[in-house]
């Protein structure tokens, strides 16, 4: 198939963009509509009704879909075993979102946040590959293990530290290190070049395991889709799965 032009590029960033901030703020269009249908009301606006009405109904549905828990089995029973639940501590289960359906996480102690650490130096050109990492309170017990996330970006846009503080704040709460990679993107490097970032990490990491009381053997991938690490319901899967892996 043919190579994209400069202008359909542009045009499917742009799209993505709008998919990642229209699935992301579901919650505050959703309010907007409801006030917009109060306005509309008492103003006898019969457009503005219409229009909120549709509004408010469309990310309704799209919130209820999101944050529904699955009715396929999640994969946690083929992972950890069918009571994979009661391995869970009490004094981390205590910690974790208690519905699927809230609209702010639960704050914690302040965690140490350390901002544009370089991790990895690129041979050829010397470009260095930067990371926050974002370690427990002093307060709270380390669990030892540490999860490294990549941010969405459609391979050509967006960075690091976008949107994620919440979900960091709350994960580092339970004792969890996190690495908030920047890693490369096109058309700095290609799909190969974003892979070997990411494995960059995973050997700083296991390098660096002593000192931040880090168990080299848990040390979680992950990342963003779609704005997914925005939607509660997978923060209320992703802390359990995390715990698992203590």
């Amino acid at each position: 198939c043919r190579p994209l032009s400069d202008a359909q590029v542009i045009l499917c960033k742009r799209a993505c963009l709008l998919k990642l901030y229209a699935s992301s703020l579901s919650y505050i269009i959703i309010l907007t509509g409801i006030l917009s249908l109060i306005t509309g009301w008492a103003l006898h606006a019969t457009f503005l009704l219409t229009i909120a009405s549709y509004n408010v109904l469309i990310y309704s549905i799209h919130f209820l879909l999101t944050t529904r828990a699955p009715q396929d089995s999640t994969g946690f029973e083929s992972a950890f075993g069918t009571h994979y639940d009661t391995r869970i501590k009490p004094e981390q289960r205590k910690l974790f979102l208690s519905s699927r359906k809230i609209f702010m996480l639960p704050w914690g102690a302040e965690p140490r946040l350390t901002k544009d650490l370089p991790f990895a130096t690129i041979t050829e050109s010397g470009r260095k590959i930067y990371c926050d990492l974002w370690r427990p309170s002093e307060t709270i017990k380390p669990s030892g293990l540490a999860f490294i996330f990549l941010h969405g970006s459609a391979f050509y846009f967006l960075d690091k530290d976008l949107g994620t503080r919440p979900l960091f704040r709350h994960l580092a709460s339970q004792g969890h290190l996190i690495m908030d990679v920047a890693y490369r993107l096109a058309p700095e490097t290609d799909i190969m070049g974003m892979v070997h970032d990411v494995k960059r990490a995973i050997h700083w990491i296991k390098s660096n395991a002593a000192q931040y009381q880090i168990n080299p053997d848990r040390i979680v991938v992950g990342g963003a889709f779609d704005a997914v690490s925005s939607t509660h319901s997978t923060i209320y899967d992703m802390e359990r799965f995390l715990s698992l892996m203590v």
